[in-house]
């Protein structure tokens, strides 16, 4: 990470390590010179390989660095249950990250996605839920994890509307593109990214 906090009272000693520990599987991937021809005159573009990342998405960070902040600013607890509504590789990222971390995890997605990614999310210990056209689909996945935690013991990432989703990317990818360019003596012309959440391209700004 690019900056060192104090650990705040919710954060134990062995939980710290253990995110350390993580920090080390997450983040500082390599970043690859492509080099191509368009139209009789060469070009570059650099690539940063986010598959390097501990479940070979750039969604490990922001999951990484949710709950980190969670614990630091004492939004969640230990014995908590991670419940997060998501349809895509933020759910693989909980699941594993989650369960590195001692929590139970559960995944509310819609059920016509993919058997091959509810089968990963599974192997990494999580339960998931799926919800039918009939039941809201995606955003019945969302009111229902909103109503699971309205019963306590639980935490919701709540990855579209956390500040953290972007700052994770702030302290970690942007920070890093940024160096490894540097180190090439060079600075982005533009910076082209696929967007779920839209995290990995936002700016925080509070009113």
């Amino acid at each position: 990470m690019a900056e060192q906090e104090l650990l705040s009272a919710c954060l134990s000693p062995a939980l710290d390590k253990r995110f350390k520990h993580l920090w080390r599987l997450i983040g500082n991937t390599p970043m690859l010179e492509l080099q191509y021809t368009y139209k009789g005159k060469p070009g570059r573009i650099f690539v940063k390989c986010e598959n390097y990342n501990l479940t070979g998405s750039i969604k490990d960070r922001m999951a990484l660095y949710i709950l980190y902040k969670a614990y630091m600013n004492c939004q969640i607890r230990p014995s908590d249950v991670v419940i997060e509504a998501t349809s895509g590789n933020t759910g693989i990222a909980f699941s594993a990250i989650g369960k590195a971390l001692g929590h139970q995890v559960k995944i509310i997605m819609p059920n016509w996605l993919s058997k091959e990614r509810t089968d990963i999310i599974r192997s990494m210990g999580a339960d998931i839920q799926l919800i039918s056209k009939e039941e809201g689909g995606f955003l019945g996945s969302i009111r229902l994890s909103e109503e699971l935690a309205a019963k306590g013991g639980v935490f919701l990432p709540r990855q579209f509307e956390n500040q953290y989703n972007a700052e994770a990317h702030e302290k970690t990818t942007g920070y890093e593109i940024v160096k490894q360019l540097e180190e090439q003596g060079l600075v982005a012309d533009a910076f082209v990214a696929g967007v779920g959440t839209g995290g990995t391209v936002m700016v925080w700004v509070e009113a």
